[in-house]
């Protein structure tokens, strides 16, 4: 699973991310529009898909693959980070003023990569349960149940790993953990570890948009009936909501 997101520090007045992407989008041709409406808004054959968080600990992250064109006029708005791993391929970079430039110049950054303190993992008695991404952790807070969905995502990953003597196949199929423990995944890890950026990783992309559109539909309707998933998807973001969507087109 690809992996992009965006980071400004968080000093700027509300709105003023959401602000400075939009008008560097429209710069090139992109123009708004609303996927999560109760009628779905016009298709474009290139889109920008971003979500942006809350601010948190003095860094504001913009999740989801930009257009890097717009990156030149982005940064005269601000500097930022911008981190994006495909695979075991990847790289972080700092944007100021027009021109990508060197992290540690950008951010004051006193800790190389790679030698930032490794991050902390949650201990449990069960690794396929430490593997799980922290938004599937948090899903279920009931011991009985949450074991109940380790036998099922275990099980299906063994068989796709080849059967129930490819363990460590399936922990990987989990985790990540071949990209993250990539020489460029580990980068990104260091890098994020030394400035403090919180919450860098959770939640995905995927997971964020399936669940803000989930929301959404609740909030308009609170009685519809939910089907099977549902509920995992509602509680794998609880506050998605609070995340503002940044979706432009151009054809």
């Amino acid at each position: 699973m690809t992996y992009a997101s965006l980071f400004f520090p968080a000093n700027a007045a509300d709105g003023a991310v959401a602000a400075a992407l939009t008008e560097s989008f429209a710069a090139l041709g992109y123009t708004p529009f609303n996927p999560f409406g109760s009628i779905p808004g016009k298709s474009y054959p290139l889109a920008v898909r971003l979500f942006i968080a809350p601010a948190q600990a003095g860094w504001t992250r913009v999740l989801g693959e930009p257009d890097t064109a717009a990156f030149p006029a982005l940064s005269h708005a601000a500097p930022f980070l911008y981190a994006r791993l495909d695979g075991e391929t990847g790289a972080i970079q700092a944007w100021r003023g027009g021109e990508s430039q060197p992290v540690e110049a950008v951010f004051n950054l006193s800790v190389r990569a790679g030698q930032a303190p490794p991050l902390q993992t949650p201990v449990s008695s069960d690794p396929l349960l430490d593997a799980l991404p922290e938004s599937v952790r948090a899903m279920n807070t009931n011991p009985k149940q949450a074991q109940k969905m380790i036998e099922r995502f275990s099980g299906g990953l063994l068989a796709k790993a080849g059967g129930a003597g490819q363990h460590d196949a399936a922990l990987r199929l989990i985790s990540g953990g071949e990209q993250w423990n990539s020489a460029a995944g580990q980068e990104i890890a260091s890098v994020c570890a030394s400035l403090a950026v919180p919450n860098w990783r959770e939640p995905d992309f995927n997971t964020l948009r399936d669940a803000y559109q989930l929301h959404k539909r609740r909030r308009r309707n609170p009685k519809a009936t939910l089907l099977p998933g549902d509920a995992e998807t509602l509680a794998a973001v609880p506050d998605a909501l609070a995340y503002v969507p940044v979706y432009m087109g151009k054809n």
